[in-house]
């Protein structure tokens, strides 16, 4: 009997262990504006510095069995080409802070750079996490803009974008549940004006503020405090050196 309850117990403890060590999918910080058509399907690729990213990108082969490895379908594998083409024609465009790459938070433990095949609208992006004085969980995003949208409207504001990507995701005419406010803002940054959409969120701090710089199609995760009018005023996106 002693040993029938003690297998019992063994088996138990086995089945604790096992549940304890359920990998759960990440899902990042951009799902809950409404805007992600669905959480990530494949992970992301971590990179700690804007030349290894580059490195990566001149690299696209590699990048294309990798993505093959993590078995992507067809549509997430096409776009995850065409972005790293454009990507690569245009010298691998990344945040630029006055005049000069913004720094990267180098926190252990914390990816400085993600690039997800597949993100918001199914499409590639990338993440980017700059040092915060505040040690904030503050990013920049990006995706290119698909070329179909950009023929379509000249000079489209980011709200017409999304609107165009995914017209139920939340815009300036449609306010969720989790939104205070969602607003047209005319931003000044290093080298251009842009009209940006700015949600505010009622359960968070910090805003979702997207605008378009040429054919991308940028987020900018920021506490309006911390990241403020001077921060944008500094803000470009040029080729990595």
């Amino acid at each position: 009997m002693k040993r029938f309850t003690a297998v019992i117990l063994m088996l138990l403890c086995l089945c604790l262990c096992a549940c304890n060590n359920t990998v759960f999918p990440f899902v990042s910080g951009g799902a809950d504006d409404g805007v992600s058509a669905s959480p990530p399907k494949i992970r992301p690729l971590h990179y700690d510095s804007f030349k290894d990213l580059k490195k990566a990108i001149n690299k696209e082969n590699k990048l294309y069995a990798e993505l093959s490895e993590m078995g992507a379908n067809e549509t997430t594998t096409a776009n995850f080409k065409a972005f790293v083409e454009k990507y690569q024609s245009q010298k691998v465009i990344i945040p630029y802070l006055n005049g000069k790459e913004i720094e990267l938070q180098n926190e252990e433990g914390f990816s400085n750079i993600s690039f997800y095949p597949s993100e918001a609208y199914n499409l590639p992006c990338i993440f980017f996490h700059p040092k915060v004085s505040t040690g904030e969980n503050l990013y920049i995003n990006m995706t290119y803009i698909p070329e179909d949208i950009i023929n379509d409207q000249e000079n489209p504001t980011a709200s017409e974008v999304i609107k165009a990507l995914a017209p139920n995701a939340a815009n300036v005419d449609n306010l969720g549940d989790a939104h205070k406010n969602i607003y047209n803002k005319t931003i000044t940054l290093a080298d251009r004006e842009v009209t940006a959409m700015v949600i505010e969120h009622k359960d968070d701090k910090r805003n979702s503020t997207y605008f378009v710089y040429g054919d991308l199609l940028v987020e900018v995760r920021d506490n309006p405090e911390v990241w403020n009018e001077k921060w944008f005023s500094e803000l470009s996106f040029q080729p990595c050196k």
